[in-house]
């Protein structure tokens, strides 16, 4: 068993909502005044659910919609909604058969020609499947289980399933103009996660904005960036997007996107031995996202 990708379980509940609960509203998205979000999101409909004319009477559809439809109508009268499963054969987590039998009866609802296309019965089925197995699979509370080689690598063998704790930041609907901030602690005990609350300013957030994220830890003498542009903050300056951390008398960057022939850094921290100088990075684009170091003293 594996979690499906973000794709995969978007095109159960976009389906869903696209046919169940009527065509997708357009919505007006921060930052993109050039309306590519919404070209997108149409484009999203247009994959999940499906375009173009097509005449459901004629092969090879007539016989692909009507497998279709009977496939769906049995899903659709087979669904126990319980505790731990949505169909009795098919236990939670079920990464792969639930979602995909909830795209079959969406898509039955949406496309003419299964002999369910707009049927309401079929509509409130998807719309309760979708959110059972929301709340109990991937919701706050539910038990996580999966497969990092079947996820990663697409191994089957050795499943694994954990308690954890999920805090959840409601943004509400397209935000504008916010922000958040979280600091992760790996292996980090219950005091130690204690101290490093009471001392908020053990780390300093320098910049939080679509150009570039990046914050300063003063008794390590880190500074750490994405530059998701060039840009400039808390003395470091890049010519292109990439990651840079500084840590004491050491500079590293990489390249995640794997696009840079050249990279130029400069560093003009006040009282670094070598302020205002700037440092040439090339090749990065074939290092496959691995990092570069040079000693600064």
């Amino acid at each position: 068993m594996h979690r499906p990708t973000r794709r995969s379980f978007l095109q159960v509940g976009g389906v869903a909502a696209a046919g169940a609960l009527g065509a997708l509203v357009p919505a007006e998205a921060a930052h993109t005044p050039d309306d590519s979000f919404l070209r997108l999101r149409r484009r999203w409909r247009e994959v999940t659910a499906g375009s173009g004319k097509y005449d459901p009477a004629v092969e090879p559809y007539r016989t692909w919609l009507a497998e279709l439809g009977r496939r769906a109508a049995r899903q659709r009268d087979t669904m126990a909604p319980a505790r731990t499963s949505l169909w009795p054969d098919q236990a939670f987590p079920s990464f792969v058969a639930t979602p995909r039998r909830l795209r079959d009866m969406a898509h039955a609802y949406v496309l003419e020609g299964t002999g369910l296309a707009g049927d309401p019965g079929l509509a409130a089925a998807v719309v309760a499947g979708v959110d059972h197995y929301r709340r109990h699979v991937y919701a706050a509370g539910a038990e996580p289980a999966g497969n990092w080689w079947h996820w990663r690598e697409r191994r089957t063998g050795g499943g694994v399933t954990r308690d954890y704790v999920t805090l959840w930041l409601d943004h509400g609907v397209d935000p504008r103009s916010a922000g958040y901030v979280y600091l992760l602690l790996p292996g980090a005990s219950q005091e130690e996660t204690r101290r490093r609350a009471a001392d908020p300013g053990w780390v300093r957030v320098l910049a939080n904005t679509a150009r570039v994220q990046a914050v300063h830890v003063p008794s390590l003498g880190i500074v750490a960036a994405n530059f998701w542009t060039a840009g400039t903050v808390g003395g470091l300056t890049a010519s292109a997007p990439c990651a840079v951390l500084v840590r004491e008398d050491t500079l590293t960057v990489s390249d995640p996107r794997c696009e840079l022939d050249e990279l130029t850094v400069t560093w003009a921290t006040a009282g670094a031995r070598l302020t205002g100088s700037a440092f040439t990075f090339r090749g990065l684009a074939d290092q496959e996202g691995a990092s570069k170091t040079i000693r600064l003293r």
